[in-house]
């Protein structure tokens, strides 16, 4: 993962913003009904814990995590956001599992996870190919762009990275981005002071997105120590939920 370390400071509104978009879709989300779970869609409504295995746990992060913000459950999207557009399968009565957020013991970290269930792995791909073209990052990064300054209007969330070489490498995610946020720094220049990445990773017909949400390096001398503590942080999510579904056999 890229570090960034062209701020001094926490960005102000990092937790609100965190919470604000945190959604699996990227959006607010609904509660699914009765009507929307028996609803033919691309998700499978009979793998309920197949796309709770599929997203992480306190456990899974090791010493020094809390959980900062209790499950947002299963949810329904609605026709604005991003993931069921730009030739995603999902429809809006499909629906996805938002896990727990956690924060570490520094209190600048944050990771948070989701997932959905496919009824086929031709649709888990066909899922993770979308969030890797143009528009779908456009949309993405000014639903969050919105958010970021409906807490702080003096505040920004722009697209940094589009990519990874560990994407599609074995073992890699399908689809990763990075969005870098931040506000004006005294001289009107604009000062980066946090990082959100985005990370698809599908396990047959099963998409699970991690999200890591950090401040930025204090100074450049911290970068490598922050970047270790990424790594890790995305490897421990990766293999515990990887683990989990190998165990479920799914």
């Amino acid at each position: 993962m890229r570090q960034v370390s062209r701020g001094t400071r926490i960005a102000s509104s990092i937790v609100a913003v965190t919470c604000a978009i945190a959604a699996y879709g990227g959006v607010a989300a609904t509660s699914a009904s009765a009507s929307t779970r028996s609803a033919r869609g691309a998700t499978d409504p009979s793998s309920d814990k197949t796309a709770r295995a599929a997203t992480v746990t306190v456990e899974d992060l090791g010493a020094g995590w809390t959980q900062y913000r209790k499950a947002g459950g299963f949810l329904t999207g609605d026709a604005k956001n991003c993931s069921y557009r730009f030739g995603s399968p999902l429809k809006v009565s499909d629906r996805g599992y938002a896990g727990p957020m956690f924060r570490d013991a520094t209190k600048t970290i944050f990771a948070y996870s989701s997932a959905f269930v496919f009824r086929s792995e031709a649709a888990a791909k066909a899922y993770t190919a979308s969030r890797t073209s143009p528009a779908y990052l456009k949309c993405q990064v000014a639903q969050d762009d919105a958010a970021q300054k409906k807490a702080d209007p003096k505040t920004f969330v722009r697209l940094a990275v589009t990519t990874s070489p560990e994407v599609g490498a074995p073992g890699g995610p399908e689809s990763f981005y990075e969005e870098e946020a931040g506000g004006k720094n005294a001289d009107g220049t604009d000062g980066v002071n946090a990082a959100y990445y985005r990370s698809a990773y599908r396990h047959g017909r099963v998409v699970y997105v991690i999200k890591i949400d950090t401040a930025a390096a204090k100074d450049e001398a911290s970068v490598p120590a922050l970047g270790e503590r990424l790594t890790t942080t995305a490897t421990a999510m990766t293999t515990a939920i990887e683990g989990r579904l190998t165990a479920l056999g799914a």
